[in-house]
Protein backbone atom coordinates (compact mmCIF):
# COMPACT_ATOMS: atom_id res chain seq x y z
CA UNK A 1 0.00 0.00 0.00
CA UNK A 2 1.32 3.42 -0.97
CA UNK A 3 2.22 5.70 1.84
CA UNK A 4 0.66 9.17 1.70
CA UNK A 5 2.99 12.10 1.93
CA UNK A 6 2.63 14.20 5.06
CA UNK A 7 4.37 17.17 3.54
CA UNK A 8 2.33 20.22 2.86
CA UNK A 9 2.68 21.72 -0.58
CA UNK A 10 5.06 24.66 -0.64
CA UNK A 11 3.31 27.91 -1.36
CA UNK A 12 5.00 30.10 -3.92
CA UNK A 13 6.34 33.39 -2.64
CA UNK A 14 3.75 36.07 -3.15
CA UNK A 15 5.40 38.78 -5.19
CA UNK A 16 3.52 41.98 -4.82
CA UNK A 17 4.86 45.42 -5.55
CA UNK A 18 4.64 47.90 -2.70
CA UNK A 19 3.24 51.24 -3.75
CA UNK A 20 6.56 53.00 -3.32
CA UNK A 21 8.47 50.23 -5.12
CA UNK A 22 6.00 50.34 -8.01
CA UNK A 23 6.38 54.12 -8.23
CA UNK A 24 10.18 53.86 -8.28
CA UNK A 25 10.16 51.20 -11.01
CA UNK A 26 7.73 53.26 -13.10
CA UNK A 27 9.89 56.36 -12.64
CA UNK A 28 12.96 54.37 -13.69
CA UNK A 29 11.15 53.35 -16.88
CA UNK A 30 9.98 56.90 -17.53
CA UNK A 31 13.50 58.18 -16.85
CA UNK A 32 14.80 55.80 -19.52
CA UNK A 33 12.12 56.84 -22.02
CA UNK A 34 12.81 60.51 -21.37
CA UNK A 35 16.56 59.96 -21.74
CA UNK A 36 16.11 58.15 -25.04
CA UNK A 37 13.75 60.89 -26.28
CA UNK A 38 16.21 63.62 -25.33
CA UNK A 39 19.01 61.70 -26.97
CA UNK A 40 17.18 61.48 -30.25
CA UNK A 41 16.21 65.17 -30.15
CA UNK A 42 19.66 66.50 -29.32
CA UNK A 43 21.75 64.07 -31.31
CA UNK A 44 23.01 66.77 -33.68
CA UNK A 45 22.80 69.93 -31.59
CA UNK A 46 24.27 69.52 -28.14
CA UNK A 47 26.95 66.91 -28.81
CA UNK A 48 28.12 68.08 -32.22
CA UNK A 49 31.57 68.93 -30.88
CA UNK A 50 31.84 65.82 -28.67
CA UNK A 51 33.21 62.51 -29.76
CA UNK A 52 30.92 60.39 -31.88
CA UNK A 53 30.49 57.58 -29.32
CA UNK A 54 28.76 59.67 -26.63
CA UNK A 55 25.26 59.97 -27.98
CA UNK A 56 24.81 56.39 -29.20
CA UNK A 57 26.01 55.10 -25.81
CA UNK A 58 23.60 57.37 -23.93
CA UNK A 59 20.69 56.39 -26.18
CA UNK A 60 21.47 52.68 -25.77
CA UNK A 61 21.71 53.00 -22.00
CA UNK A 62 18.38 54.85 -21.93
CA UNK A 63 16.71 52.11 -23.97
CA UNK A 64 18.33 49.44 -21.81
CA UNK A 65 17.00 51.24 -18.73
CA UNK A 66 13.46 50.88 -20.06
CA UNK A 67 14.06 47.17 -20.72
CA UNK A 68 15.50 46.81 -17.21
CA UNK A 69 12.45 48.49 -15.68
CA UNK A 70 10.18 46.02 -17.48
CA UNK A 71 12.34 43.16 -16.22
CA UNK A 72 12.22 44.46 -12.65
CA UNK A 73 8.44 44.84 -12.90
CA UNK A 74 8.25 41.15 -13.83
CA UNK A 75 10.56 40.28 -10.87
CA UNK A 76 13.47 39.14 -13.08
CA UNK A 77 17.04 39.29 -11.75
CA UNK A 78 18.36 40.18 -15.17
CA UNK A 79 16.35 43.41 -14.91
CA UNK A 80 18.23 44.36 -11.75
CA UNK A 81 21.59 43.46 -13.24
CA UNK A 82 20.85 45.32 -16.47
CA UNK A 83 19.79 48.41 -14.54
CA UNK A 84 22.96 48.43 -12.45
CA UNK A 85 25.11 48.04 -15.57
CA UNK A 86 23.29 50.80 -17.46
CA UNK A 87 23.60 53.19 -14.54
CA UNK A 88 27.31 52.48 -14.18
CA UNK A 89 27.83 53.13 -17.89
CA UNK A 90 25.80 56.35 -17.68
CA UNK A 91 27.86 57.47 -14.66
CA UNK A 92 31.13 56.94 -16.53
CA UNK A 93 29.89 58.73 -19.67
CA UNK A 94 28.51 61.67 -17.69
CA UNK A 95 31.74 61.96 -15.70
CA UNK A 96 33.79 61.96 -18.92
CA UNK A 97 31.50 64.56 -20.49
CA UNK A 98 31.17 66.99 -17.62
CA UNK A 99 34.04 66.28 -15.26
CA UNK A 100 31.73 66.91 -12.30
CA UNK A 101 29.95 64.58 -9.94
CA UNK A 102 26.52 66.21 -10.30
CA UNK A 103 25.35 63.94 -13.11
CA UNK A 104 27.00 60.95 -11.47
CA UNK A 105 24.91 61.65 -8.38
CA UNK A 106 21.86 62.07 -10.66
CA UNK A 107 22.53 58.59 -12.07
CA UNK A 108 23.33 57.01 -8.70
CA UNK A 109 20.34 58.35 -6.76
CA UNK A 110 17.63 56.12 -8.32
CA UNK A 111 19.96 53.14 -8.00
CA UNK A 112 20.50 53.84 -4.30
CA UNK A 113 16.78 54.36 -3.67
CA UNK A 114 15.91 51.10 -5.44
CA UNK A 115 18.60 49.22 -3.52
CA UNK A 116 17.32 50.60 -0.23
CA UNK A 117 13.70 49.70 -1.00
CA UNK A 118 14.61 46.18 -2.08
CA UNK A 119 16.76 45.52 0.97
CA UNK A 120 14.34 47.15 3.42
CA UNK A 121 11.59 44.59 2.85
CA UNK A 122 13.90 41.74 1.79
CA UNK A 123 12.49 41.84 -1.73
CA UNK A 124 15.70 40.66 -3.40
CA UNK A 125 14.68 37.06 -2.72
CA UNK A 126 11.53 37.58 -4.79
CA UNK A 127 13.48 38.02 -8.00
CA UNK A 128 13.96 34.94 -10.12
Amino acid sequence: MAKKSTRKPVKPVQRKHDTILAIVIVFIGLHGLFGAFLGFITRQQQYANQTSWVLPVLILTAIATVVAAVGMWMWKKWGLYLYVITQLIAMVVHLVLTGTLYLVFYDALPLLILGYLLSQHKRLSHFE
